[in-house]
């Protein structure tokens, strides 16, 4: 019994375990050679760039990014207000998070007016296409 408790724990903690930086820019070198996984790509660098759990992903708005484009303002989800964290954007971030709200402009949301949608779009994409990182929880699913 307590064997098992401990390879179950062992199994938990690595799913937790953070992703590492090689494999994030192999898959982001992946998804930039085809042209239909950009979208993968930019969500893929957004989330590895400033550590957002999904909810703050969904509810990231355009009015969020400060007009320097240096930082992005989040906490304030679309169910409710937490406290506002200001986090540093590179350069590569900020175009990623344009080529994102470019999927559709007209929303105030990066990810569009049907957010979950994208987002599952995203996450399927990754299942299907990476499936090694089908059993980690943390790069899609914080």
């Amino acid at each position: 019994m307590r064997e098992h408790s401990f390879e179950m724990l062992n199994r938990w903690a690595d799913r937790l375990r953070p992703i590492p930086t090689n494999t994030i820019q192999n898959l982001i070198a992946t998804c930039d050679s085809d042209s239909d996984l950009h979208a993968v790509r930019d969500v893929v660098r957004i989330v590895a760039n400033t550590g957002l759990m999904s909810c703050e992903l969904l509810s990231l708005r355009l009015s969020d990014i400060n007009e320097g484009g240096a930082s992005i303002a989040v906490g304030q989800t679309r169910s409710r207000q937490t406290a506002i964290r200001v986090l540093p954007v590179r350069q590569k971030t900020l175009e990623s998070i344009f080529s994102v709200h470019r999927i559709q402009p007209e929303s105030p949301f990066i990810l569009g007016d049907a957010p979950e949608e994208q987002f599952m779009k995203v996450r399927q994409s990754l299942r299907t296409r990476f499936p090694e990182l089908a059993r980690r929880k943390r790069l899609m699913d914080a």
